[in-house]
């Protein structure tokens, strides 16, 4: 929680996402800024973070960039774990310029309809990227980038080519390297997945990612969040100097999700000291991939479905490395994607490499 500031008992965040709104608006806020330091420690040029919904990554990746982006209220970090790290914030706060997306809008029903939810993302970006500069700076060739960047009907390969093309104009600009962060990078993967437009998803992805990742003079650090680490062999093939931080990793585990600590300091503020976290089962995400494992499992599995909503454990082995299209090789790949997808948690200590208790 953030020290200091305004007596009156902090609002809690239900939804909050944007980071700078959290702190402003006095929303109680865990502290998960020491992520910065051991991300600039620890990051290779591109990383991925793979964890389950409600585990705070998309409000992880707004503080990622109203830390690092130029231009920015550096106030808003006053008090907060990173702020005690004077020098770090000298070298890194407000230092570079920074390509925020979300693709977690981008789903639909059919690859066209998706296709054009992402323009609609990449053109709100570049709108935004364009208000901060001044158009006096661009070179002409420049500003006619911008303007079809900045519409919703921009052509495809200029979607597919969005992300280098505004990391070279920023990179001139600014005469810094780009950050680029993107959100929910599976989300159109799984509506793809489930509408029957995989193939035509994976090439645009992977064409926008290897234009922007792969091959760009221009990039410092590229982070990225998913719910799922499948598609990985598809999607990021080549990438040099790569990092995957999955549920299972021991590396940033303290800054996505709550502690134990965590939650007894947010129970004791709210004067609730004595209240317990109990064991839920909830669809937060509408995952149709868990759905149509749940429907296909047998009698077996069912059996051991009802014995985790008893709050009995199971011993399975977790697959990490599913692609979708290994999904439907045996129903047994359900317990990989129920543990990545959160509705299972860990048990104790593996018996072997990828072995739990669930």
């Amino acid at each position: 929680m953030r020290k200091g500031g305004n007596l009156m008992q902090k609002k809690l965040p239900i939804g909050i996402e944007n980071f700078e709104d959290m702190i402003k608006e006095n929303y109680y806020y865990v502290d998960k800024t020491g992520l910065l330091k051991q991300l600039l420690n620890e990051h290779g040029l591109v990383n991925l973070f793979t964890r389950p919904r409600r585990f705070g990554k998309s409000l992880n990746m707004s503080m990622l960039k109203y830390f690092f982006e130029i231009g920015n209220d550096q106030a808003i970090f006053e008090g907060l774990e990173i702020s005690k790290d004077k020098e770090l914030c000298d070298q890194y706060q407000g230092k570079f310029p920074v390509i925020s997306v979300s693709l977690k809008g981008a789903k639909a029903g059919n690859y066209e309809d998706a296709k054009a939810m992402m323009k609609y993302i990449m053109a709100a970006e570049s709108r935004r990227l364009y208000d901060r500069m001044s158009g006096d700076k661009l070179s002409e060739k420049q500003k006619e980038q911008m303007k079809s960047l900045m519409s919703d009907n921009m052509k495809d390969t200029e979607l597919m080519t969005a992300l280098w093309i505004l990391s070279s104009i920023l990179k001139e600009y600014y005469g810094k390297k780009v950050i680029i962060l993107i959100d929910e990078y599976d989300v159109p993967l799984d509506k793809a997945f489930e509408n029957n437009y995989y193939n035509e998803m994976i090439i645009l992805l992977r064409n926008m990612l290897e234009q922007s990742l792969k091959t760009n003079d221009n990039l410092y650090m590229a982070v990225l969040t998913g719910c799922l680490r499948i598609a990985r062999e598809s999607i990021f093939t080549g990438l040099n100097n790569f990092n995957i931080f999955s549920i299972t990793d021991q590396y940033f585990d303290e800054y996505f999700g709550f502690t134990d600590k965590e939650v007894k300091e947010i129970l004791q503020y709210y004067k609730v000291p004595d209240a317990t976290p109990q064991p839920y089962w909830i669809n937060t995400s509408g995952n149709y991939i868990v759905k149509r494992f749940i429907e296909r499992a047998n009698q077996q599995t069912r059996r051991e479905i009802e014995q985790l909503i008893e709050g009995k454990a199971i011993q399975k082995e977790i697959r990490l490395e599913l692609t979708y299209n290994e999904l439907d090789s045996t129903i047994e790949n359900l317990w990989s994607v129920l543990f990545a997808t959160g509705y299972l948690t860990q048990q104790g200590k593996p018996l072997k490499r990828f072995l739990q208790s669930i």
